[in-house]
């Protein structure tokens, strides 16, 4: 059986996850929403994490019944190896969502007002959006199909453009102090030499109380 409707209907499902995802995301669909029905921005940012879930069953299903051709797997030590890489990158998401408010992220209380929401962790001197460099090391590590691989590259540029869009509105809202930050510090992958160091950071903080 042709691999190719499976792969179709999986690329059209992505893409229209992520344009769904990116459209409710954005500054004036969520005013909008809340204006007219009345709801809150906490309301509104549960709804969205719910319906975000919902949206990527069909994708998890499909995915799970693939029945595309291997591309490669690795074995023996290789195996374990990236392996490894993916269990330490789950866990490096649990370290760092120690940094954020979770319950607000969820939709589970009101985000705190007037915090501080430019945060440094020490994972952030190294690379500007952990969470993306920990899914694509999670997502690039697994044995690789058809279906997958075209997965992976859907997301990773979804990540790109995500995280450039990212980082236009955090240089919207910080100014200065994000702009000095995003020219020293890789955005996606970590890069031997470009990290935020000690002298970089004492100057970061008195752009941020400017």
């Amino acid at each position: 059986m042709s691999a190719w409707p499976q792969l179709l209907s999986v690329f059209a499902l992505w893409l229209g996850y992520f344009f769904i995802h990116s459209y409710t995301a954005s500054l004036s669909v969520k005013q909008s929403v809340q204006r007219r029905l009345g709801i809150s921005p906490q309301s509104y940012r549960l709804g969205y994490n719910v319906v975000a879930t919902i949206l990527l069953l069909p994708l998890i299903y499909l995915i799970w019944q693939d029945s595309t051709p291997i591309l490669w797997q690795r074995h023996g030590w290789l195996r374990y190896g990236f392996n490894a890489i993916a269990l330490l990158a789950v866990l490096g998401f649990l370290l760092t969502a120690r940094d954020y408010d979770m319950k607000a992220f969820l939709g589970l209380a009101t985000e705190a007002q007037g915090a501080d929401g430019f945060r440094i962790s020490w994972l952030h001197r190294y690379v500007r959006h952990p969470w993306y460099f920990f899914a694509l090391l999670i997502i690039w590590t697994r044995d690789m199909s058809a279906l997958w691989l075209l997965s992976c590259i859907c997301i990773s540029v979804y990540l790109i453009i995500g995280s450039r869009l990212e980082d236009k509105k955090l240089e919207r809202q910080y100014g200065a102090a994000y702009t000095f930050y995003r020219q020293r510090v890789p955005g996606l992958l970590m890069i031997p030499g470009r990290y935020l160091s000690r002298a970089a950071m004492q100057r970061l903080a008195s752009l941020k109380n400017t």
